[in-house]
């Protein structure tokens, strides 16, 4: 009988995470058969800056998941969660070849939909790896999420593009090249994370996903079940650290140490320590506050805002987020449709995320572009990369 394994590899800036999971027909779950969890080298904000410090590193991640699975990886969904990552909403339009009538093809959804990716300007260096379509118009009165089989004459798309620097996937490329491993696909981490622990509910109502790393905080925004906006902040919990590290003058991994535990001490250290947490994330929820603001979703997310990554574990996360922001916030748990058999840690929401996206990925390429709504955005570079990995 044929195993069905999926690997997902998160090359953060505290860590590199590696799960190796195989599905289960039977019960229709996912189990968790390795997981590689060992410390980051070369990594700053998200991004790769030392290919071969992160391919060492990534190689004994490898071994750790390999060792406890007894499978080998030969391939695997990496995620990208660096400073680069963006997203940007665009629209196209085509004339329809039908004055006589006739209905709209697949083929003029694919010609509106680059006719959308042509309105970008500039997008050079930038690497596209996801396109959502949000909506058709046809004939400018008529919106929906399927033109396929209508009648019309004129065909709008409006979509979103997540995007990074070209340099940085390709450096996710080259670290996978150097361990022996291809690269199946680069997803953009929120969206990673975003599958392991937001229900479909919360999806279409409105929600926020923020993933706090030691690097970046990177952010999902969901309505109608389809993102709306993905981003990445260049701050994380290591800034944490480093303030108590200063403020105590103590060792990093002894600032470490005491951030993660601080809550068992008495005096006047506990005080200066929290004062520190309450600050840092303080900027964390004050940069996305205005992220919310620009794109005109300040306070109107009723699902809320769902925490993953280290940084959801820090104290009172979740009362001072919910001052901050004015919406629901909570730490992620495990929700009954993600697929996961196993009990849920969201330090490695990514890393889970991206082997349940591998297996829908295999479903979705079976079926067609309409079973699944994202979309490589069908880049030459990326193709390339895809065609000398072994």
């Amino acid at each position: 009988m044929t195993r069905h394994i999926a690997t997902g590899i998160d090359i953060g800036v505290s860590s590199i995470q590696t799960m190796i999971t195989e599905w289960d027909d039977a019960t229709g779950r996912m189990q968790i058969r390795g997981v590689g969890d060992v410390r980051s080298e070369g990594v700053r904000r998200g991004d790769i800056i030392d290919v071969d410090a992160v391919a060492l590193q990534l190689k004994k991640s490898l071994f750790q998941a390999t060792k406890m699975a007894g499978v080998k990886v030969s391939s695997a969904f990496f995620s990208y969660g660096g400073t680069s990552l963006d997203s940007v909403i665009a629209r196209g339009s085509i004339v329809l070849p039908y004055a006589n009538g006739g209905d709209i093809s697949e083929r003029d959804v694919s010609r509106v939909l680059d006719a959308s990716y042509a309105s970008i300007v500039p997008h050079h260096n930038k690497e596209i790896l996801h396109r959502f379509p949000l909506l058709f118009r046809v004939d400018k009165d008529l919106v929906t999420r399927n033109p396929v089989g209508i009648t019309g004459s004129r065909l709008e798309a409006e979509t979103i593009f997540i995007t990074a620097l070209s340099q940085h996937v390709e450096h996710i490329a080259a670290c996978a090249e150097r361990v022996g491993v291809a690269v199946d696909d680069v997803v953009a981490s929120p969206l990673a994370v975003s599958r392991a622990i937001l229900s479909n509910h919360k999806k279409e109502v409105g929600v926020m996903t923020l993933d706090i790393g030691a690097g970046t905080v990177s952010s999902a925004i969901f309505e109608e079940g389809l993102p709306v906006s993905v981003k990445a902040f260049p701050i994380g919990a290591q800034a944490i650290t480093h303030d108590i590290a200063i403020g105590l003058r103590i060792g990093l991994d002894e600032a470490e140490r005491q951030k993660q535990e601080y809550r068992q001490f008495r005096g006047s250290n506990k005080k200066q320590i929290e004062e520190i947490i309450a600050a840092r994330v303080g900027d964390i929820f004050e940069s996305v506050g205005a992220h919310l603001k620009k794109i005109n979703r300040d306070g109107l997310l009723p699902g809320g805002v769902v925490l993953a990554g280290g940084g959801a574990h820090l104290f009172n996360i979740e009362t001072m987020g919910r001052s901050a922001l004015r919406l629901p916030v909570e730490v992620a748990r495990t929700i009954e449709e993600s697929g996961l058999a196993e009990e849920f840690d969201p330090r490695f929401a990514a890393v889970t995320g991206l082997c349940l996206l591998a297996y829908e990925s295999e479903e979705r390429n079976k079926r067609g572009i309409f079973a699944g709504i994202s979309e490589k955005g069908g880049s030459l570079l990326w193709r390339w990369f895809k065609a000398f990995l072994p």
